[in-house]
């Protein structure tokens, strides 16, 4: 799963560079009308949620075994 949440986070970097950065190739122009059918959400926002619900499991799973105890 983390490696699908990877590259979600890679998703959302690439549609945020599209989107805030390079307005002006054919790719961002298809990319922000996309934008515009979706009103209030933006895609790079999406990807990012989407790799954050992905990786937050094995995160949570890490953090409980270092706060479990060791040993008697």
């Amino acid at each position: 799963m983390r490696s699908l949440g990877t590259l979600l986070f890679i998703a959302a970097a690439v549609l945020f560079y599209l989107t805030r950065l390079d307005r002006t190739s054919p790719v961002a122009l298809d990319v922000v009308e996309i934008e515009q059918k979706l009103r209030f959400f933006e895609l790079w926002s999406i990807a990012a949620l989407g790799g954050l619900l992905l990786w937050t499991p094995s995160l949570l799973e890490r953090f409980l075994e270092s706060r479990a105890p060791t040993g008697p």
